[in-house]
């Protein structure tokens, strides 16, 4: 074995005044990257890139599939830049009941003062709020995957009487003229695009409908719509049989509707005798219902989304949670071959009625392929936890 020795001809002090310097410029570099908070050391940290006002790191962490999505679709539609700084946004409305599958944002004049003033937005199609609309329809098309309309409803009064002016944007034009799919994934090039966005740079844009004629290249449309009615929000409560709690829904949701309804804030399940909150549940939903077992242990909670709907029990032992089969394990023990539509499976799961202190009767249905429908019940038994007994109803049985 050779043994390499490496003889320093330098004197320690050389050697020190090397370190100290070394440990110079790494204070230097120290001093640059971080600042002093109290007794913190807190890392500057490149905010992510924003783009014409859009801060696309932050939109994607929302992107979703189904437009029925309400909570990842109402933030995703608050974080784009307001169209003009005279409106804010009033509601949303999804529309999944059939296809085309839509979304309506509603903007109304930001405050009663802006109201007064005579500055009106204009809404040619040169103006700003139209190539802003035009530019927020194309990052929510590339964040929904599965929206085919997205409509942008204008008033100038927040009066209740006041009509909405409309622009109504397709994605099968969008997709005609963008790689919406490259774009998703490349975002320095979606961001670049939205910087350069002008009605001049690019062929989609919105064009004013009057006598009856448009365009026929336009991609948007602009007409007078009344105002929609005022939807409501449907609230359920129950008592359980021995009067020591109740359940039930409460407050409301005005940022998302559908249906003719907005949804509930929220469930809570509460102490008859102090009002104590024992149990809650955030969001709550457009319909809701209860079921209490007869021994008033246990509380089956119905709720219904747009597209879906479920069923959880609360334990009034310990208020935990039981979450009942889903339909993985409901197509396994199907008599018969089942299939699911992957773009809208539409599963339906109702609590139906307790069969006893311990086994709950429910309803279930989805959607398969070329728009088959499964039904049937199952029978759960809550204290084994265990599917004591499925039942697919004839029609559905393949």
């Amino acid at each position: 074995m050779v043994k390499i020795r490496w003889h320093s001809r330098r004197s320690p002090a050389v050697w020190m005044l090397v370190v100290l310097a070394g440990l110079l410029v790494c204070g230097i570099w120290l001093a640059v990257q971080f600042r002093e908070e109290g007794s913190k050391i807190v890392l500057q940290v490149e905010p992510a890139p924003e783009f014409a006002g859009y801060h696309l790191e932050q939109l994607a962490t929302d992107r979703t599939d189904f437009v029925g999505d309400n909570s990842k679709v109402v933030r995703l539609v608050d974080q784009l830049p307001l169209p003009d700084t005279f409106y804010i946004r009033q509601s949303v409305a999804l529309q999944t009941a059939m296809t085309p599958y839509g979304l309506t944002v509603f903007y109304e004049p930001a405050s009663e003062m802006a109201e007064l003033m005579s500055y009106r937005p204009d809404a040619g199609p040169e103006s700003q709020l139209t190539v802003n609309s035009s530019r927020n329809a194309l990052v929510l098309f590339i964040m929904i995957d599965n929206v085919d309309e997205i409509t942008f409803a204008y008033r100038n009064s927040k009066s209740e009487q006041a009509s909405f002016r409309r622009y109504t944007y397709r994605r099968a034009d969008f997709v005609n003229a963008f790689d919406l799919n490259e774009l998703r994934k490349d975002r320095a090039e979606l961001g670049q695009l939205l910087v350069n966005w002008s009605p001049s740079a690019v062929i989609v844009r919105p064009v004013e409908v009057s006598g009856g004629h448009s365009e026929p290249a336009a991609l948007a449309e602009a007409t007078e719509a009344p105002q929609p009615g005022e939807p409501k929000v449907e609230h359920a409560a129950a008592e359980s049989p021995d009067g020591r709690y109740r359940i039930e829904s409460y407050g409301i949701n005005k940022d998302v509707f559908a249906g003719g309804l907005y949804p509930a804030e929220g469930i809570r399940l509460t102490d008859t005798a102090n009002k104590e909150t024992k149990w809650s549940m955030t969001p709550g939903y457009y319909t809701q219902s209860f079921l209490w077992s007869p021994d008033s242990r246990y509380v089956a909670v119905s709720y219904m989304a747009r597209t879906w709907s479920g069923v959880i029990i609360v334990d009034t032992n310990d208020f935990s949670e039981v979450m009942l089969p889903g339909l993985d394990e409901l197509r396994e023990r199907w008599d018969g071959t089942t299939t699911v539509n992957e773009q809208r499976p539409d599963p339906y799961w109702e609590a139906v009625e307790w069969l006893d202190d311990d086994r709950l009767s429910v309803s279930v249905k989805w959607t398969g392929t070329e728009d088959t429908e499964y039904s049937g019940t199952f029978i759960y038994d809550v204290s084994k936890r265990e599917l004591m007994e499925l039942k697919p109803n004839e029609s559905t049985m393949h």
